[in-house]
């Protein structure tokens, strides 16, 4: 374990142990809306806590949105010694997840910045920040969260997994963030008890990194694919993506997400996210021209409904 690093049992574990071993039953979490709809599951569904979503601009989370949701949501404490901190923020910063969204650097700065003022948690699943096909990785938010700033405390976490760049099913990852969030990881009864999560796989880790496998395995994807996993695609309003995917998959044998299915609320409606990484290069075309005929042919039969009705 280095200053700043510590292992996990992946992001999902990530996720799932600092949201229950920082907040209680109620407390507050600020999520992206859209977002990666199996994190507000676990936040909102098995652990209980109040998911607040925030929209989404051309540079991250909607910040005059966030504040305002923060000022009626948030019960701060009296005493910052009694709560860590008041509420955490999940957010994607890198090729987010659904819309493939990268936060600008001033984004970056303005979150940590409104972090410190309202004593948050900055949660950042970056799992997806090493996967920046056509440039140089993008800084994790934690960079900006700098120790020799008069205000630092120390509000953001990095939480990022060897599952996207390896293979799924590793159950490998990592936390980049600062000593007083660590300590409190180690001084955990989980640490303690099992130390690191995935030993054996570590180890294996190690050694593919010192052998250089690792960086071999990335030269193959930047030849590939531009950044991420996903594409977000923005239908016509009043398009039912449900209904679409149905279609698309029973006509085409082509699947998509909904995009309602990655909002709190259930918006994103007309929008469906397509992931492109799993297959080779030749299938995802063809899926994409199938895709399209699909789409195509249930915008016209729509048409014709709604000219009847």
């Amino acid at each position: 374990m280095g200053k700043n690093l510590m292992t996990t049992a992946g992001s999902s574990h990530g996720l799932y142990y600092t949201a229950s071993l920082f907040f209680k039953k109620g407390a507050t979490v600020f999520v992206e809306d859209p977002t990666y709809f199996l994190a507000f599951i676990v936040l909102r569904n098995d652990l209980e806590l109040n998911v607040v979503p925030v929209g989404l601009d051309s540079e991250g989370i909607n910040m005059q949105s966030l504040e305002e949701n923060v000022k009626k949501y948030i019960k701060f404490s009296k005493d910052a010694n009694n709560n860590m901190f008041d509420g955490m923020l999940y957010i994607i910063p890198a090729h987010q997840n659904p819309t493939g969204l990268c936060y600008s650097e001033k984004r970056c700065k303005e979150i940590v910045k409104l972090a410190r003022q309202y004593n948050l948690l900055v949660f950042c699943d970056d799992v997806y920040n090493l996967l920046s096909y056509s440039g140089p990785a993008i800084p994790p938010v934690f960079y900006y969260d700098n120790p020799s700033d008069p205000d630092f405390k120390g509000n953001v976490i990095s939480n990022c997994t060897f599952s996207k760049l390896l293979g799924p099913g590793l159950r490998l990852g990592w936390f980049q963030t600062s000593e007083n969030i660590l300590d409190k990881f180690i001084q955990s009864g989980v640490m303690k008890s099992g130390g690191c999560p995935n030993n054996y796989t570590a180890g294996i880790l190690a050694s593919i990194m010192e052998l250089g496998l690792l960086d071999e395995t990335l030269s193959i994807l930047l030849q590939d694919y531009k950044g991420g996993f996903f594409v977000w695609i923005t239908l016509p309003p009043g398009v039912d993506a449900e209904k679409l995917a149905a279609f698309t998959k029973e006509k085409y044998d082509v699947s998509v997400l909904p995009g309602n299915r990655c909002s709190v609320e259930g918006n994103s409606k007309n929008c469906i996210r397509i992931a492109y990484t799993f297959h080779e290069e030749k299938i995802v075309f063809e899926s994409v021209l199938r895709l399209c005929s699909g789409i195509k042919e249930y915008l016209s039969l729509a048409k014709v409904i709604s000219n009847r009705v």
